[in-house]
């Protein structure tokens, strides 16, 4: 049979389980949602479903998922379609392609009311969040308004709630809550009972999930011998550590770590992981390099890389349980892996958000090391060669970003730009490759 003769991936339709298939171990039909999760991307159906499915597959019948899309109707459309099927490929080349069936329930943009209804309900254990670093800044987003009528419903009949951001920033229960206070100054009988009603911990949550090629789309169809619109992939390596709360969801029983304080991990996250893969994505493209397995191959490259690694660990007060030196082997390993094609390009999108999190903080240190500054120092010559290029900077500020050292540091809110000026002044001097080199004498 042809791939594009085959049926669609349904409960009709189920491929039959093999040693490189996984069906759901439960019942679909009998797994009521009792989450809510807004911003249905890949991101969480590769990540925060991988947890959901695992307590599915104990035998909970309430961890399904109510999935919200504030954006597109695209994932929610398809996923109907599906009877909320889907896969989740491991890219190993070991593990079996698993049909995912933990979410029960979708809405679009367009059908809002019905997600919203669900925060009336005593069913509703756990709101989660992926959407965007920068939707935690704005109270008028797609994202808080819905967030906060929906609190509204949910102080209209008493029933407290966890609220739990899955987003990549740090302290982002803590954001998304002073987000929430925010939006309801003027209603302070609502605001009173979110205070006192809703928990927003933080957490932290890690899994490369590069995009689905139309290649990678093929494959999995020929695999499953049906047609999956929205299939998911993503390396063997999981984790999500969140901020103890009282929870009706167990869980830490399917491997989320559940700790007194995240912000150890979820720094050591940006600052090793994060701010390399933003070294990667800036410096791999002048190399001549498209994905993060490229870049870390290269052998100017990876010793930077580790090096920086090393630097940025350097500046960090870490408990003594986390071993960084092991964290730092994981995470190089993590990149090499072949399977894992990570479009250096989608990491570099929204550069300014991002760099902010991940590298300038580590500016304002004690440390005087050029290697520091290196994301920032790759940035501004990206930027600078890709409009010089004619080619677009998909950044949400984008149009003040043009390429000049001294405006793009400043832009940052870097007080001091004399390093990263140097240091540009050098790599557009020499060139990358004599430049990388100084970089590691």
């Amino acid at each position: 049979m042809r791939f594009h003769q085959s049926p669609q991936l349904c409960l009709a339709h189920l491929p039959s389980q093999d040693d490189w298939l996984s069906l759901p171990g439960y019942d679909v039909s009998s797994l009521n949602p009792g989450i809510l999760h807004i911003g249905m991307g890949a991101f969480h159906r590769a990540h925060q479903c991988t947890f959901f499915e695992r307590l599915a597959n104990s035998g909970e019948t309430a961890c399904g998922v109510f999935g919200v899309s504030l954006q597109s109707a695209r994932v929610h459309e398809a996923l109907e379609r599906q009877d909320h099927l889907y896969s989740l490929t491991t890219l190993d080349g070991v593990e079996p392609v698993q049909v995912m069936g933990c979410i029960r329930r979708s809405v679009g943009p367009d059908q809002l009311d019905q997600a919203l209804a669900f925060f009336d309900s005593a069913e509703l254990k756990l709101v989660t969040l992926t959407v965007t670093e920068k939707a935690y800044g704005d109270p008028d987003t797609d994202m808080a308004r819905f967030l906060i009528e929906g609190l509204r419903r949910r102080a209209s009949v008493d029933l407290s709630l966890v609220v739990a951001s899955c987003d990549n920033l740090v302290g982002n229960g803590n954001r998304l809550r002073d987000l929430v206070l925010e939006s309801l100054a003027d209603e302070p009988v609502v605001r009173h009972w979110v205070e006192t009603n809703v928990r927003f911990p933080n957490s932290m949550v890690d899994s490369i999930t590069p995009r689905v090629t139309d290649d990678r789309l093929h494959k999995v169809g020929l695999r499953l011998g049906v047609v999956d619109e929205v299939p998911v992939q993503r390396e063997p390596f999981v984790q999500w550590v969140l901020e103890s709360c009282e929870l009706s969801l167990d869980l830490a029983s399917v491997g989320v770590e559940i700790v007194p304080d995240v912000a150890p991990y979820e720094t050591l996250k940006l600052r090793i992981l994060n701010a390399s893969h933003s070294l990667m994505a800036y410096a791999g493209p002048l190399l001549g390099h498209a994905t993060v397995h490229d870049a870390v191959s290269d052998h100017l490259l990876a010793p930077v890389v580790e090096r920086f690694m090393h630097e940025m660990a350097s500046q960090l007060e870490l408990p003594a349980t986390i071993d960084v030196d092991a964290y730092i082997q994981t995470t190089l390993a993590r990149f090499s892996n072949p399977g894992v094609q990570h479009q250096l390009l989608q990491i570099a999108e929204d550069g300014s958000s991002k760099l902010r999190e991940r590298v300038v903080p580590a500016l304002s240190s004690e440390s005087d090391s050029p290697l520091l500054c290196l994301p920032i120092v790759f940035w501004i010559e990206f930027v600078r060669r890709r409009k010089e290029e004619g080619h677009a900077v998909i950044d949400a500020h984008a149009e003040a970003l043009d390429g000049e050292p001294g405006a793009m540091v400043k832009f940052l809110g870097i007080g001091d730009d004399r390093q990263v000026t140097y240091w540009i002044e050098e790599l557009q001097k020499n060139g990358i490759e004599a430049f990388l080199g100084e970089c590691i004498v």
